[in-house]
This record gives C-alpha cells, structure tokens and sequence, in this order.
C-alpha cells in the first residue's frame, strides 16, 4: 500500500522534471539550429563576392567541408591563417580587414553541421563557463534588436528598413563595410567568438592534447605574421638609398605591422603570444630551437610596432 502511495505521490514531480528537461531539450536544439543558420547565412555571402576568383571560392567551401568532416583538424587550419587573415583575404581579394572573420566563419559553419549531422547538442549546460557564455550571447542578440529598432526609428519607414538591413546581410555582408551595419557586424564579432569558444571546449574535451596544438598553431601564425613585418622592413632598406641610415631610422622611429593596421592591436598580439613561445621554450618541449626561433620573431615583429604599451605588458608578465 504504501509502495502505491509513494508512486502516487512522485509521479507528478517526475513527470514534471521530465516535461521541463524535454522542453529545455527542445529549446536549446532549436536555438542551436536558428544559430547555424544564422552563421550559413553569413558564410554563404562570401560567394557573392564578384571580386574573388572561382577557384578560391572552391578553396572555401573544401575549408568549410574539412571543418564539418574533421572539427579538430579544421580548428587548428583555422588557427593557423586567422591571424593572417587580413593579407590573405587582399590576396584573395577580400575585403580588406574580414579576412580573418571569414575564415571563422567556415570552421563554424563546418563545426555546427557536424553536430547537426551527429545529432549531438551545441553546448553542456552543466558547464558554467559555456552557460556564460550563452547567456552573454542572449544579451549580445537582445542589445542587437534593440540598437536596430533605435536606428529604424530614425531612418524611416519599417519595412524598407529591415527589407535593406536583410538584403545586405544575405547577399553583401562580407562584400562590403556597409556603415548602416555597423550594429550587426558589432554583434556578429561577439557571437562569433562565443560560439568559437564554445567549440574549443567542447572539442578539447574529445582531445587533451588539442589546447597545446592550437597554442602551438598560434605561435606559428604569429611567427610568420612577424616575419612578414621584418620582410617588409629589409625591403624598404634595400629600396634606400643609404641602407645603414635607414634601418637605424627604422629601428627607432618607424612603426610597421603587416597582418594588422592597428599598431597597437599588433603589438599586444605578438605580447601575448610570445608568453606562449616562451612558456614552450621553459616547458622543454621538442623542437626547443623553433619555439627559440620563435621567440625571436615575436620579439621582433612587437619592436617594429613601436607599441610601448604591449613592451609594458610583455615585461609585466615576464616578472
């Protein structure tokens, strides 16, 4: 008798718990599947792109294919060109700074059809740091409506508002720096990145030793980036006239970074990553004369910054 009361009594809290977690189910999948096809339309605007040739264009979609096939292997592709998305995205003939934006876009378009085909979900809810991270993406979308209904208000009528505010992203938002856009591509950075990192998370729990091959990947993005710097630099001492006395001036008042026009964005990039060189260098790693070699470069690409801020901070976190 009492067994029958006991079932009585918990079969509607049961019941409960298991409507909420399939409603919970239900809402995080569908919010996954409206996130991906936010990102395919975003990815799909690179074909748009009257300005890059056939071939690249099938490059991009193989890219895209590796990431949906192989997440780990495509993450670390990706880490290795995002850096030097912006002088591959000129030879590409990309629009100059999205470079590195749209070659995310192929890992993580490539990454959430992988989950879509598993049929695995877009994040662990029991991980704190990954709920953060929803949940600053849902004030990130919440800021993003508000801002375009504050902007529709002053512009004009609804309708040929948001009918031009959804041509452009489905058609030119990577062919262009559309000002009238500037909210949505704000907004897109932030989810992009989130939604990146949650993909670390849940693909460095596939493979412990991912997190060192992506900071790896890292230091050899930066390394080449610093080496473009320095070319940059010989070439114009081999253009002067008196080589001598313009690599003094050079080394002391001339600023220059190849992969970024923000001096400064560069310099704090080669800082932060040259903790990472160094730490492989002091871990004794194999290869110890690249991580050296390495180094070297970083040091060099963040001098040519001139950025005093970053020296300040490579020595504060050297101390």
């Amino acid at each position: 008798m009492s067994g029958v009361l006991n079932f009585v009594t918990s079969t509607p809290a049961v019941l409960a718990q298991t409507v909420v977690k399939r409603v919970v189910d239900t809402s995080r999948g569908v919010v996954g599947v409206c996130g991906a096809a936010a990102l395919v339309t975003l990815w799909q605007t690179f074909f748009w792109l009257e300005t890059v040739p056939p071939v690249t264009k099938i490059a991009y979609g193989a890219l895209t294919a590796l990431c949906a096939a192989q997440p780990t292997t495509g993450l670390l592709v990706v880490a290795g060109l995002a850096p030097l998305g912006g002088p591959i995205g000129g030879l590409l003939g990309a629009v100059p700074g999205r470079g590195a934006e749209t070659i995310v876009l192929a890992f993580l378009v490539g990454w959430a059809s992988h989950i879509l085909v598993r049929r695995r979900r877009f994040w662990d809810s029991t991980d704190g740091l990954q709920s953060a991270a929803v949940l600053l993406g849902w004030v990130v979308v919440a800021s993003l409506v508000v801002a375009e209904l504050v902007a529709q208000a002053r512009t004009g009528p609804p309708g040929d508002y948001f009918r031009r505010l959804l041509l452009s992203t489905t058609t030119t938002y990577l062919a262009d720096l559309n000002p009238s856009l500037q909210h949505v591509y704000a907004a897109a950075h932030l989810l992009e990145g989130l939604v990146l990192l949650v993909a670390v998370i849940l693909l460095s729990r596939q493979s412990r030793e991912l997190p060192t091959r992506i900071a790896g990947m890292a230091v050899a993005a930066a390394a080449g980036a610093a080496t473009l710097s320095c070319v940059r630099l010989a070439m114009g001492v081999l253009r002067a006239p008196d080589h001598a006395e313009f690599l003094k001036k050079a080394l002391t008042s001339i600023r220059l970074s190849f992969h970024v026009s923000d001096l400064n964005a560069a310099g704090s990039h080669f800082a932060m990553i040259s903790v990472i060189a160094f730490g492989f260098v002091l871990a004794g790693r194999r290869a110890r004369s690249v991580w050296l070699a390495a180094s070297g470069l970083l040091l060099a690409g963040l001098w040519l910054t001139g950025s005093r801020s970053a020296l300040a901070a490579l020595v504060i976190a050297g101390l």
